[in-house]
Formats: structure tokens, sequence, C-alpha cells
């Protein structure tokens, strides 16, 4: 039970022919029109990640455009965030969480003196 606590949830995707369209899906397969039902099952998956590949790139597209004000200006308005889903907010805000991570850590590192006992010690 703990393991499946643990497990990462993933998007399934399952298709469901019913017995009119199987019989059509055979006809075709008779006339010769698609190969097999592989093929037209691959076929099917190919353009849907197609479509799912589009609606990523217009999504990376509109955070793009938000970064882009933020570091050419230093601001964000509301407005900026009209097209974007709550969903793709939540990355951005973890990514965003992530830079301030590794800028906090990049200035205390370079304000830090280097250590007298450092290569030096050595040569």
């Amino acid at each position: 039970m703990e393991m499946i606590k643990k497990m990462r949830k993933t998007e399934s995707r399952t298709i469901t022919f019913s017995k009119n369209l199987l019989q059509t899906l055979d006809e075709l397969i008779e006339k010769e029109v698609i190969l097999s039902l592989s093929v037209f099952v691959s076929e099917a998956v190919k353009e849907k990640l197609e479509h799912d590949l589009i609606e990523l790139e217009e999504s990376k597209n509109r955070l793009d455009v938000v970064v882009n004000r933020f570091t050419t200006h230093r601001s964000v308005y509301v407005d900026d965030f009209e097209d974007v889903s709550v969903k793709e907010l939540e990355e951005f805000t973890k990514s965003m969480k992530r830079l301030l991570r590794y800028k906090t850590a990049m200035e205390e590192i370079e304000s830090k003196p280097p250590s007298k006992s450092g290569l030096n010690e050595f040569i």
C-alpha cells in the first residue's frame, strides 16, 4: 500500500473500439486502405502527440513572453499571465524558485572572500 502512494502519477491513454468501428477497420484492412490495426493506432497516437507538442510549444511561447518582459523591463503584470493556465503558472513558479535558490547560493559564494588555506597551501 505504501508503494502505491510513492508511485508517480502518469497520464494513461486508452483507445476503445466499438463493434461497428472494428468492422469498419477490418473492411479498410481488406481493401488495403490501411495496412493494419497497429499502423492505424500508431498514426492516431502520432497525431495526438503532435497535437500535444504544439500545445506545449504554445504554452512555452506564452511563458517566454512573460520571462522576456521581466528580464527586459524588470517588471511583470497580472495581465501578462492572462493566457497562462494554472498548471503552467505552477511550473513557472517552480522554475523561478529554483532560479532564486541558485542566484542566492551564487551571491553567497561570491560574497565570501577566498580562504587562505585553499590551493595556495599546497603550492
